[in-house]
């Protein structure tokens, strides 16, 4: 008579495995978002130059028809007065101006 050997079954070792490799998957993704999260939570917006150093004056528009903005294109007070023509904008010195260095014609000594 040959005696039949029962091995016991693989199928609770694999659920165990399975589970610390879910939870370890788990514990990985939460990990990463959390570290997403403070990425964006301690990132600032980026903020462009808003005054154009080229030139001494700018006009600020403001008010929803026009939109909010500034616009630092302007040699003069008076040559962007003439801009405004009504608008909600107003005229104002250049904080940011730099004017070019002036190129004296004497040579270096």
């Amino acid at each position: 008579m040959h005696t039949r050997v029962r091995f016991p079954s693989p199928a609770p070792v694999l659920r165990q495995i399975r589970a610390g490799n879910r939870r370890r998957r788990d514990v990985r993704l939460l990990a990463a978002l959390l570290l997403s999260l403070g990425a964006l939570c301690t990132a600032t917006p980026a903020s462009a130059q808003m005054y154009d150093p080229r030139y001494p004056v700018c006009m600020h528009v403001y008010g929803e028809l026009l939109g909010e903005r500034m616009d630092c294109i302007f040699t003069s007070l008076q040559q962007c007065q003439a801009s405004i023509a009504g608008n909600p904008a107003t005229c104002l010195v250049n904080p940011f101006y730099a004017p070019r260095p002036v190129r004296s014609d004497r040579p270096g000594r």
